[in-house]
């Protein structure tokens, strides 16, 4: 039975696509070969892990020989591992990055680390630059004040010197402004309980295909989960079932205090007359409608700061935004609502490479429940701590642990089943029925290993958080120490300094008290 076809995958249509274009890139090999360029934008869109692991071996320079290749990409990964050189394109200027080393198939050691150590010089010297400008900029206005009205030759020349001084200063300080990124910081998001999200027995079909068979899964309050595995296996379908929007067999409890976010693939949700509102008045109304302000503090104008967006654009009616553009609106609508329950459907599609670190960022502070579906691995390896592999026919396999190492086990397995000849269609059966187990709960042992693990990570997560806050809370108490000691010794009043000294106690209780939840952290994995 052929499934109708709004429900078929994205995913899956832009496989097949690409298997198209792939039998022709193969066929063709012997002309491409001979080529001196080959051009692709944005080729690992849609793509699974499979294919993109498949597209870097067909790109790679042991295959492709003296070809060039001209790529555009957002996949940090696939740039890290197969590029040698990084061209990036920042407020009209083109700046080049040449990486010296080898192909690294480890994330951050290839040409995008090496871009990004790079660029993090460049805007350290363009600091120093804008801040020697300025200097002399005041210098400039101050000598131009002092000069009589008289016009002189001289004179003109230098005020002439001085309006491109102020406009270099002008283009670098915009320049810098673009590069602002976001912190969400704690305790910004509503308050979730201790029930979050369970599922128990979850199936769901297409027809008579099933695509989740009797899957049981607890949600944790700060889980970070990746759902990895072929296109059309049903991962955005578990996603659905979650919010709703699909069919499925078995239950689904939500806490009462759960509130989701969906950032899916269907695009910026719009209303009638909503192209024609400007981007300001589009995020002002989502903010009001969608509480995201009042306790959360996201103001219309921090929410578009913080996704990038530039001052020139907010008076830009919708119908005029670029893809790209409405990929990030849309990420504002989702967080505009203040959801403590994140569900992420390929976020790093169609988002540049700026605004995934700002994603990336959200992940790391996010005080709530986090689930992606993504084959984005350099997002992957920074954001989750738990896999769900779909595996076909029903089959989700738990893994608690990063995407590099789950990669590592499934070469491991496939090196093993090849080893295995014959054997591993005798073990099928058995090894859908474990796999089932995994993430179903047939093990008491390995569930109970498995839940200690993500409570280790959890806590581990929160330590570091515990630690950097402590970094800062002990700054904020130095700071205000000196400002006490500063005004006790210039005379200030009695009552004034009794209000800087209750200030700085305050300081030193919160202190004390994120020290003790630190401790109480630190026995419990001495425990584990």
């Amino acid at each position: 039975m052929t499934p109708p076809s709004h429900l078929i995958s994205s995913h899956l249509i832009s496989r097949v696509h690409f298997i198209f274009v792939s039998f022709h890139f193969i066929a063709a090999r012997g002309i491409i070969e001979n080529a001196d360029l080959l051009v692709l934008d944005e080729p690992t869109n849609h793509l699974d892990i499979e294919g993109i692991s498949y597209l870097k071996n067909v790109l790679d320079k042991r295959t492709l020989g003296d070809t060039a290749v001209l790529c555009v990409t957002h996949d940090r990964d696939f740039l890290d591992t197969l590029a040698d050189e990084v061209m990036e394109l920042e407020m009209g200027e083109l700046y080049r990055y040449k990486f010296q080393g080898g192909r690294s198939d480890s994330v951050g050691g290839g040409a995008f680390g090496y871009y990004l150590n790079e660029k993090a010089t460049r805007i350290e010297l363009d600091a120093k630059v804008l801040r020697s400008l300025k200097n002399k900029l005041r210098g400039e206005l101050e000598w131009i004040r002092r000069q009589p009205q008289a016009r002189e030759t001289k004179q003109r020349a230098r005020e002439k010197d001085f309006e491109k001084l102020n406009g270099e200063v002008g283009r670098r300080r915009e320049v810098q402004g673009s590069r602002g990124k976001v912190e969400f910081k704690r305790g910004e998001g509503r308050r979730l309980g201790s029930d979050v999200v369970e599922l128990k027995g979850l199936t769901a079909k297409i027809g008579e295909r099933v695509l989740i068979d009797d899957l049981s899964y607890t949600f944790g309050k700060n889980d970070r989960v990746a759902i990895v595995g072929k296109n059309g296996e049903g991962k955005s379908t578990l996603l659905r079932c979650i919010t709703g929007e699909a069919d499925f067999e078995g239950v689904i409890k939500k806490g009462e205090t759960v509130k989701i976010g969906m950032f899916d693939q269907r695009g910026l949700q719009i209303q009638e007359g909503d192209e024609d509102m400007t981007l300001f008045e589009f995020v002002k109304r989502e903010v009001e409608n969608g509480a995201g302000g009042g306790e959360a503090g996201r103001t219309p104008l921090n929410l578009l700061k913080d996704l990038n967006f530039e001052k020139a654009r907010f008076q830009t009616p919708i119908s005029r935004l670029s893809g790209g553009e409405r990929r990030r609106l849309q990420f504002l609508q989702v967080i505009a609502t203040n959801p403590n329950v994140l569900l992420l459907d390929e976020p790093s599609n169609d988002l540049d490479i700026t605004t995934m670190g700002v994603v990336e960022d959200l992940i790391e502070n996010f005080e709530g429940v986090v689930v992606v579906v993504s084959h984005d691995v350099y997002f992957l390896s920074k954001s989750v701590s738990t896999i769900f592999a779909f595996e076909g026919g029903g089959v989700v396999k738990c893994f608690e642990g990063n995407i590099g190492e789950y990669m590592a086990k499934r070469e491991l397995e496939a090196e093993a089943g090849k080893r295995g000849g014959g054997k591993k269609d005798k073990k099928h059966k058995k090894d859908k029925k474990d796999a089932k187990e995994a993430v179903g709960g047939g093990d008491a042992k390995e569930v109970k290993k498995a839940n200690t693990m993500k409570e280790r990570i959890n806590m581990e997560r929160e330590r570091k958080k515990l630690d950097e806050r402590m970094t800062k809370m002990g700054k904020e108490i130095e700071t205000a120490s000196s400002k006490y000691e500063k005004a006790a010794n210039e005379g200030m009043g009695w009552s004034e300094l009794a209000e800087l000294e209750k200030g700085v106690n305050a300081l030193k209780e919160k202190l004390g008290e994120v020290e003790e939840r630190w401790m109480e952290i630190e026995e419990a994995l001495e425990v584990l």
